[in-house]
Order: C-alpha cells, then sequence, then structure tokens
C-alpha cells in the first residue's frame, strides 16, 4: 500500500492482524500515529512506552516536548542501542525530513521529566 491508500479501517485491519509482515505492520502504525484518531494515537503511545520500558531498561526520557511527547537524548539512545550517535542522529534527521515533522527539539524546547 502506498500513503495514499490508507484509511482507518484498512490501518486497523493490518495492526491487528497476527501474520503480517512487519514493515507493512510499521506503516499502518506510522498512519495511525500520523493521521488516526486520538484513541488509536494514545493506545500506539501506550504500548510503545510500555515496550521501551521493558526492552530497553536503561533508557531513560530526557524530557518532554510542548505536545506531551517523550524526548531522549541522541546519545542516550546511542549509548543503549550500541551505535554511534552520528548514525542516529542521521536516521532521525532523514525521518524528521520524509515525515515533514519535527523530532529532533532542543533542549530550551522540553520540560525535565522529574
Amino acid at each position: 500500500m502506498n500513503r495514499e491508500e490508507w484509511n482507518l479501517e484498512s490501518a486497523m485491519e493490518v495492526v491487528m492482524s497476527p501474520t503480517v509482515d512487519s514493515r507493512l505492520w510499521a506503516e499502518a502504525v506510522e498512519w495511525l500515529m500520523l493521521h488516526g484518531p486520538a484513541w488509536a494515537r494514545e493506545a500506539i503511545e501506550n504500548a510503545s512506552m510500555t515496550a521501551t520500558c521493558n526492552c530497553l531498561p536503561d533508557l531513560k526520557p530526557s524530557g518532554m516536548n510542548r505536545n506531551g511527547e517523550v524526548c531522549y537524548r541522541i546519545e542516550d539512545l546511542a549509548r543503549v542501542l550500541g551505535v554511534r550517535e552520528e548514525e542516529i542522529g542521521e536516521k532521525i534527521s532523514r525521518l524528521q525530513f520524509e515525515r515533514d515533522r519535527q523530532l529532533i527539539f532542543d533542549e530550551n524546547d522540553t520540560s525535565g521529566v522529574q
């Protein structure tokens, strides 16, 4: 499917399928995060936070942006994932450009996590 073909019904069908290809599943989740209703975005955010806490227990949020989204330092992501900071920065910058969505925030644009 291409981005123009997604809708709520098709994205939910893919997300709920027990046998779907992981790349297609990721595209459906991305569509839901960008265009889906608030209840779907909230459910995905909660599941993502649970997965991050369980799979990457050493990764701690560094703050929250003005939209209430959890933020991480690039150096922390690189350390926990075992990759170079430049690799993480390049990937996030590319996604930011492709999605036309801010993903990298200055510390002045975030509030600390208590």
